[in-house]
């Protein structure tokens, strides 16, 4: 009977550990602690997988400027988080001390880029750009055979036609003041896509593509490169930004991509902040632009449908973000947005608007910053009946 017993309990380990020992060989691993690495003038390597993501490696600033690397087992991919955009590069292999280009990458200009080796062990990095130009990366991982992780970042390019545009002027505001819009839309099977005004910091470009992704947002951001500046009104940042420029360049992003509704800030910028106010203001008139045949433009004109600014007394709506999704495990999407929102590590401490009063901001719901409050400002397809929806009444 014993002897049964410990049969018995061998053939229930060997069936748990087995399918556990056959998905550990099949995960591929980062190697990158076992390459070696040479360089344009680039020195301190070990910053390629420090995951101190406030510094980054570089090499020198040339025309040539590259990173070579040399495995003891085949490279199968690459994953790069650029800390800036180097233009178009090559991906070259050595053979026989001779370089030989295998694929040209960076036109799409995603700064987590994905790049698949076709199994080399000696590789390297080359600028291509025609400029002078240093290979700027926060972090870089490094994999053999077998299947990714799923922090890797596959990312793709944002659609010609979505459900919604979120159009914040920072990253963390989709989060702070759009709450759970992102993960909730997605779990309905919708398209959505992120725009930015400003990012300020190249570190924050980094955060804000973690949380996205941490969301399972694929679509790339659109992320605008206007100064990161506190006014006290739209007036004091179409000042620095240009109002012409910075609503020209929202009506084409929704010619481009064509979304169904526009979600953005409070019209009084939540706590006053000049560039909420300004994204409203702009997103009010862009979506006027787009429409108009005289405004000139390499995408054809857009009639979005419906328009939504956060907060307001008129037309107002309220969201759901405390409903489970399928999609995230039974997670809320005021959940998914709070973990995305703990990825903007450079914007946790305290925050003061143009009085004087700090503000230490979390992604919450009810309150003064109401992340399920929105009002309906423009609409082409009536009234909102039920008012729990952006895309009611659309099909």
């Amino acid at each position: 009977m014993k002897k049964t017993f410990i049969i018995i309990l061998l053939f229930l380990l060997l069936i748990i550990l087995i399918p556990n020992a056959i998905a550990n060989e099949l995960e591929a691993k980062n190697i990158i602690k076992e390459c070696k690495f040479s360089s344009s003038g680039g020195r301190n390597y070990g910053m390629l997988s420090d995951n101190r993501f406030r510094f980054h490696f570089s090499t020198n600033k040339a025309k040539n400027s590259f990173l070579e690397i040399t495995a003891k087992e085949d490279i199968h991919s690459l994953y790069i988080m650029w800390q800036d955009l180097p233009g178009e590069w090559l991906l070259q292999e050595n053979v026989n001390g001779e370089w030989f280009d295998i694929e040209a990458y960076g036109k799409k200009g995603f700064l987590h880029e994905f790049v698949e080796v076709p199994a080399k062990k000696h590789i390297r990095i080359l600028n291509n750009s025609g400029k002078a130009k240093a290979l700027s990366i926060f972090e870089m991982e490094i994999y053999g055979e077998g299947e990714l992780p799923k922090t890797v970042q596959i990312w793709e390019e944002a659609p010609n036609k979505c459900d919604i545009l979120v159009l914040v002027a920072h990253p963390d505001d989709e989060y702070i003041f759009m709450g759970g819009l992102i993960p909730s839309y997605l779990d309905k099977g919708k398209s959505v896509m992120v725009s930015y005004l400003t990012h300020g910091v190249p570190l924050r470009r980094f955060e804000l593509l973690n949380g996205l992704w941490h969301c399972s947002l694929k679509n790339y951001p659109v992320i605008g490169n206007f100064a990161d500046v506190f006014r006290k009104n739209a007036k004091g940042t179409y000042a620095t930004w240009g109002k012409e420029k910075s609503q020209n360049f929202v009506a084409n992003i929704i010619r481009q991509h064509r979304p169904e509704v526009v979600v953005t800030h409070d019209i009084n910028g939540e706590y006053g902040h000049g560039a909420h106010k300004a994204a409203a203001d702009i997103a009010i008139n862009a979506v006027k632009i787009a429409e108009d045949n005289n405004f000139v433009s390499e995408f054809s004109p857009w009639q979005t449908k419906k328009l939504y600014l956060h907060l307001g007394e008129n037309n107002t709506i309220k969201l759901d973000w405390e409903e489970p999704l399928n999609s995230y495990d039974g997670k809320t999407a005021l959940q998914v947005a709070a973990e995305a929102y703990q990825f903007h590590e450079s914007q946790h401490g305290g925050r003061q608007d143009y009085k004087g009063r700090t503000f230490f901001f979390k992604v919450e719901v009810d309150g003064m910053f109401d992340s399920e409050l929105f009002s309906l400002v423009h609409t082409r397809v009536g009234e909102d009946i039920n008012k729990n929806d952006f895309l009611e009444n659309i099909d």
